[in-house]
């Protein structure tokens, strides 16, 4: 089970065919594992931008789980990691229930973290730590809300790799915490 009791109790007898001995019992304490996020990134095309469009949602369709689904001070790390340019922007996007009040993350008006910066450029990484009010649910809205766009009239085609990190409660992550997804940028000069 992915929680788990804290502890079980066993009871035993013992009968050898003609008599039966008294039960004994034996508690076992269980210390459950935490498990790192599970996070999914369509990364089978790059996301196409033109020059000079809207910010763009990186993946509206990305997924998301926590086996305890404990995020209070666990975090999300979006950063462009290849090809990154000063013009490139990541951004928190109004979408999907998704708004900013300041730094302040909320989901259908529920703050459940706080950024640490509402965009960010070139390639510095943006932060969502998330408190006891998100839910695998709400984080999912969230890296689903993350924007591409870039400022430049003459932008760089070089395809940029954005990396998504998550972290749950306990800190946890692997493999399958870490997704990218690339972008193919489209001049037009």
């Amino acid at each position: 089970s992915d929680n788990p009791p804290t502890s079980h109790t066993l009871s035993l007898t013992v009968n050898d065919g003609t008599d039966t001995s008294a039960t004994q019992s034996i508690v076992v304490n269980i210390t459950p594992e935490n498990e790192p996020p599970n996070l999914t990134i369509n990364n089978g095309t790059a996301l196409a931008y033109t020059e000079n469009n809207v910010a763009t949602q990186l993946d509206a369709a990305a997924t998301i789980t926590d086996a305890e689904q404990d995020w209070n001070t666990g975090t999300l790390a979006v950063q462009i990691t290849a090809n990154n340019e000063a013009t490139d922007t990541l951004s928190i996007m109004t979408v999907n229930n998704v708004t900013l009040v300041g730094t302040d993350v909320r989901v259908s008006g529920t703050s459940i973290g706080t950024a640490s910066a509402t965009s960010v450029t070139n390639n510095t990484a943006m932060t969502i730590t998330f408190n006891g009010s998100a839910s695998d649910a709400d984080v999912q809205e969230v890296i689903r809300a993350i924007g591409y766009n870039n400022t430049s009239d003459n932008p760089s085609t070089n395809q940029r790799t954005v990396t998504f990190t998550t972290t749950d409660a306990s800190g946890d992550s692997d493999a399958g915490s870490t997704a990218t997804r690339d972008i193919a940028v489209t001049a037009f000069n």
